[in-house]
């Protein structure tokens, strides 16, 4: 295995662990400096040290960025991987433990921990300000992080990610989007999904911007915080820029808006632009690929572009993905490239391997057959979509026990009638691309980092008992 001093990469890690460059600099911005921040992760250091096997993933249950952060630095310090688990209730780490045993949880408040798991509460410690470098800090292709795709599917998936894939992200980020000290970073999701861990704790760690310790998510909410802070960006999702359609940013100073964990609508990007004066940048990738692409609709870009150290293949519209960001666990051909579960295509039309703009064209498991016929769910819900009223749409298939094969399904959110959507259907699909089963919700169930909560919207198709 490679070691943290074997590649120029990892200059990154070198630097990141010697200390921190600001000390009296806030990291968040209601006070905790990076010199605290990083005493803080010293002494989180120690604790770990005094476990009979500190090389045993370490259970962190914990969402205050602060304590994340320290937690993180001190995992790279001593070489210990962490596990964050997508919600901290004792089922969910029961689970967690069956996948990735551990005998020790860092909790940052009583929790109820599974019989056999033993708490470790944070300890702190005084201000840092002289740089050290740790006897043994982590490997650079060691796992570092443990995350789950999260509980949206009812069976979520666990990936390891090493200090190259996350710091290497990290430092893409700061310098495509020159993100600096100067910078205040607020952010509506939690730092237990990848999205919020690269973007409000790992972004702002390594550019030295501060980030706010508060996780806002309704509107007003949100408005109030970008006030209070100054924050020059919002690192948010699609159901909130929806929500945030009708409300007014007064006194604003936010230069840069993300939107990732699933596709913003069109028409929610060009409010929240219309409104403010921002332009929201959306972000592609997953978990396991770390980001893939971006692009800015409001200054005109309607495909995705790859990132500079993402490479992306598309062959018989499959898209394929290289880069530094991947997860070992993924299967890579001779090349190094991934294929994901998304089709695409270039913008010309063609399949290349050299980087260009791309559209995605739904994903390879939403091809489905009914009677025998490919239907594209991503069109169906296209149909559906079009409907006035319509706010959002989740399109899913059930096998049938029948010559059907499956069945499709479809939760609206918004104000419509079933006898509109059954009329368009009708009028703008094929039979067997329409739904057997439409429901109407007043609010599609979502979880808090905005992807649909698809064991929840399954069980409203469900005969009551």
């Amino acid at each position: 295995m490679k070691t943290a001093t074997d590649t120029p990469e990892a200059d990154i890690l070198r630097s990141l662990l010697a200390g921190p460059k600001q000390p009296r600099q806030n990291f968040l911005v209601d006070g905790l400096t990076f010199g605290r921040l990083y005493g803080n992760a010293e002494a989180i250091g120690r604790r770990i040290g005094t476990l009979s096997d500190p090389t045993r993933p370490l259970c962190l249950c914990a969402e205050e960025r602060g304590l994340v952060t320290a937690a993180l630095l001190a995992a790279l310090m001593v070489g210990t991987p962490l596990l964050i688990p997508y919600a901290f209730d004792t089922q969910t780490l029961k689970e967690a433990r069956q996948g990735l045993p551990f005998s020790h949880a860092l909790v940052e408040k009583a929790e109820a921990l599974p019989d056999g798991v033993t708490a470790l509460s944070w300890p702190l410690s005084e201000e840092r300000s002289k740089p050290t470098t740790p006897p043994a800090p982590m490997a650079w292709d060691a796992p570092w992080l443990y995350l789950y795709t999260g509980g949206s599917t009812g069976a979520p998936k666990i990936w390891s990610k090493t200090p190259r894939n996350l710091l290497m992200e990290a430092v893409n980020l700061a310098e495509t989007f020159r993100v600096t000290p100067q910078d205040t970073i607020a952010a509506t999701v939690p730092c237990n999904h990848i999205y919020g861990l690269l973007y409000a704790v790992l972004l702002p760690l390594v550019s030295g911007a501060a980030v706010d310790a508060a996780t806002p998510s309704f509107p007003h909410e949100i408005a109030e915080c970008l006030t209070r802070t100054r924050a020059t960006i919002l690192v948010s999702i699609p159901a909130h820029y929806r929500a945030l359609r009708e409300t007014r940013l007064e006194k604003h100073r936010v230069r840069l808006a993300f939107s990732s964990a699933g596709a913003l609508p069109e028409q929610d990007a060009a409010r929240f632009h219309e409104t403010t004066g921002i332009a929201v940048t959306e972000i592609y990738g997953s978990t396991e690929t770390g980001g893939i692409a971006q692009r800015t609709r409001a200054k005109g870009q309607t495909a995705l572009q790859p990132f500079q150290c993402t490479r992306v293949r598309i062959e018989e519209r499959h898209l394929a993905v290289s880069s530094p960001f991947l997860s070992d666990e993924l299967p890579k051909d001779e090349s190094g490239f991934f294929e994901t579960a998304d089709r695409a295509r270039w913008t010309d039309g063609t399949d290349r391997t050299e980087p260009g703009g791309f559209i995605l064209l739904g994903r390879s498991d939403g091809i489905i057959k009914v009677g025998g016929k490919r239907v594209d769910l991503a069109l169906t819900k296209e149909a559906l979509m079009r409907v006035d009223g319509v706010q959002d749409v989740y399109v899913y298939a059930r096998p049938v026990q029948s010559g059907r094969e499956n069945e499709i399904l479809a939760l609206v959110e918004g104000r419509t009638t079933t006898d509109q959507l059954i009329e368009a259907a009708h009028r703008r699909l094929p039979t067997y691309a329409r739904p057997r089963h439409i429901k109407i919700t007043p609010k599609i169930p979502l979880t808090a980092t905005g992807k649909y909560r698809r064991s929840a919207i399954a069980s409203l198709f469900e005969p009551k008992k």
